[in-house]
């Protein structure tokens, strides 16, 4: 059973004890006759530094390098020749979304800009495609290759998020990452 305290206080968790504290005040746990100590600070911080990353990356695009060749090729390929079954219509739907958005401001620097939404269902169903022969074997990489290396950017914001909520998770627990 686990016992939390606040300064010198030893309140049961069964009762009604206001257990919050001043700002900077340490939070001791007790666990199997083991006392842990959460700072409350670090646990604020890392939570502050987590939603402003989640706020950052809510909004974030993505630079995919797509010349307007390899551009026509790809709005073709999610328009007219993608393969999708029953709720993924979905990623299709919003996919087209962000199509007619590049299309209205254009292709700027040999680079589109997607979400990581757009860009990881982009990913999703151009990996699935399936052709025959060298065309389309080519067609298939000018399109692929530019999605796989801006998700390899998704994928880097993510880890940051995963690593700051398992940092959080321990700082909650008294716990240091090392």
């Amino acid at each position: 059973m686990a016992k939390k305290t606040t300064k010198n206080e030893t309140p049961d968790l069964g009762s009604n004890v206001n257990l919050e504290r001043l700002p900077g005040e340490v939070e001791t746990i007790e666990i199997n006759g083991s006392e842990v100590r959460v700072d409350e600070e670090r646990v604020a911080r890392i939570e502050e530094s987590l939603e402003a990353k989640k706020e950052e990356l809510r909004n974030k695009l993505y630079a995919v390098s797509m010349n307007k060749e390899v551009y026509e090729h790809y709005a073709n390929f999610i328009r007219n020749n993608s393969e999708w079954n029953s709720t993924e219509a979905l990623g299709i739907v919003e996919i087209n979304k962000a199509l007619s958005r590049i299309e209205k401001d254009g292709i700027k620097d040999n680079m589109i800009y997607l979400n990581s939404l757009t860009l990881e269902a982009s990913h999703y169903f151009v990996s699935k495609s399936k052709g025959k022969g060298l065309e389309d074997a080519q067609n298939f990489i000018k399109i692929y290759k530019p999605l796989d290396i801006a998700l390899g950017d998704v994928k880097k914001d993510s880890m940051e998020i995963r690593d700051l909520e398992k940092e959080l998770a321990a700082a909650q627990q008294g716990l240091t990452l090392g």
